[in-house]
């Protein structure tokens, strides 16, 4: 079977793959990283496939129409938004006029009831996967899959072995070069190790609430992952400079293992991932991480406020958060910090707090953004209950408007990055600059916009 593999564009700047339903303020693009496992798995099984990423190449619905119409596909596979959800509809009426195929519609998005409920009164989807989606739709393309609404199960251990190395994919279908995260060397892929994450409690988090249904980490075999490593390294063109882990989050004995094989294999590469600041990283684990080429960890520190951590179950406290912060600054390693205002709980004097105390922390990058309610999580669940969200789903506290949480965020950017001790601090790591200016230019106009 043929089968094209879409990731459209909704609208400039949005990016499917990231965890959250906003625009980018930094210009990052992610790998589609679950449509290219798919893809993978698709061709392995013996099936031609076409993976088009519409997104970070800026094409338009006329220019996918013009691919699928070239191609002629008997599946076609859109990784849906809920906030382009007409638009991918209409885009898909039009390949399957002019292609009769059958259209798969698949991604976190697919959970919620609303994509459901529309999708049930359109005869142009034939199906939605709702879960992890990779095996459900190889089993959709052989026949084995009549349904049109999937509940797919969480995939297994011997699952993720099965499923063929994405840095494969990446280098046979997309281009590298247009792939771009704020903290992390340029060109770089990414690649789950293992999937869920260990803690999976946090009320308002997208992944862990839709696609993984949970937390409980499950992980691949570590020789495989680092023998993709190796590969990845050797082979991926252009020469990759940074591999990201996109595991959801790696737990400690994870992230051990990964530095322990690859200065075994004596592999030269840096390499990212997730962490939570709960301590299990100890400081023996960071100083192998950063001997092994750990380069950069992505934390979740929220807010000052442990009462606002509590509220949405972090289940890290902000003095267990400043120990973590410290351990890694002594083992070397830097840190994206994503801080969240308008949680539970928010009021001015938390947000000022929260401001203050992340100008303090020693951090290599900031990010602070307002919560997004997802349908299927605690958070939007809680906001409904209450009656604080605005008629375009956003938090809309009665002491707290959407648009005032956006002005401290943007606010908060502002002090963090123009702060005399971080340009003091960031002066002393040369090799960083240049990939922070590329992030200024897109996110100072943001933070002095009035975008909302």
């Amino acid at each position: 079977m043929k089968v094209l593999a879409i990731n459209p564009q909704f609208t400039p700047g949005y990016i499917h793959s990231a965890r959250w339903d906003e625009l980018t303020i930094s210009g990052s693009h992610w790998y589609p990283i679950f449509l290219s496992y798919t893809v993978g798995l698709l061709e392995k099984h013996g099936h031609v496939c076409k993976l088009v990423d519409a997104e970070a190449n800026g094409w338009s619905d006329d220019d996918v129409l013009r691919i699928a119409k070239g191609f002629k596909p008997d599946f076609t596979l859109v990784y849906v938004s809920q906030k382009g959800l007409t638009q991918n509809i209409n885009l898909s009426g039009r390949i399957k006029e002019e292609t009769e195929s059958s259209i798969i519609f698949v991604g976190p998005w697919c959970s919620m009831p609303r994509v459901k409920e529309v999708c049930k009164k359109s005869s142009i989807v034939d199906h939605v996967i709702d879960g992890e989606f990779e095996f459900a739709v190889r089993d959709i393309v052989e026949g084995k899959e009549t349904e049109k609404f999937i509940r797919s199960g969480r995939l297994t251990a011997q699952q993720l072995n099965e499923l063929p190395w994405v840095t494969k994919t990446y280098n046979k279908h997309l281009n590298i070069e247009k792939y771009k995260i704020g903290s992390l060397w340029h060109p770089f892929v990414d690649m789950f190790t293992g999937r869920k994450c260990y803690w999976g409690k946090c009320t308002f988090c997208l992944w862990p609430n839709t696609i993984f249904k949970g937390g409980g980490y499950v992980a691949r075999n570590i020789e495989d992952v680092i023998d993709e490593i190796e590969w990845a390294v050797e082979h991926v063109r252009p020469r990759i400079k940074e591999i990201f882990i996109q595991d959801d989050t790696p737990p400690a004995w994870r992230c051990k293992q990964i530095a322990e094989g690859i200065i075994e294999r004596g592999i030269d590469i840096s390499w990212s991932t997730y962490a939570r600041g709960d301590l299990t990283l100890t400081p023996d684990i960071l100083r192998l991480m950063k001997k092994s080429g750990c380069h950069c960890l992505h934390v979740g520190y929220e807010s000052a406020s442990n009462r606002i951590l509590k509220n949405v179950n972090k289940g890290v406290t902000k003095e267990m958060l400043e120990r973590f912060t410290a351990w890694c600054n002594d083992a070397g390693i830097d840190i994206h910090a994503d801080f969240m205002i308008g949680l539970p709980g928010e009021t001015e004097k938390t947000v000022r707090k929260t401001i203050e105390w992340a100008k303090k922390l020693h951090v290599l990058t900031y990010q602070f953004a307002p919560p997004k309610p997802y349908p299927c999580t605690p958070y939007y669940d809680w906001l409904l209950e209450k009656g604080f969200m605005d008629e375009d789903g956003n938090p809309n506290y009665s002491n707290m408007s959407y648009s005032q949480i956006v002005d401290y965020c943007k606010q908060a950017m502002k002090e963090c990055y123009f702060n005399p001790a971080y340009l003091r601090r960031v002066m002393f790591k040369p090799k960083e600059l240049r990939r922070l200016a590329r992030s200024a230019v897109h996110v100072i106009p943001y933070v002095f916009s009035k975008r909302v």
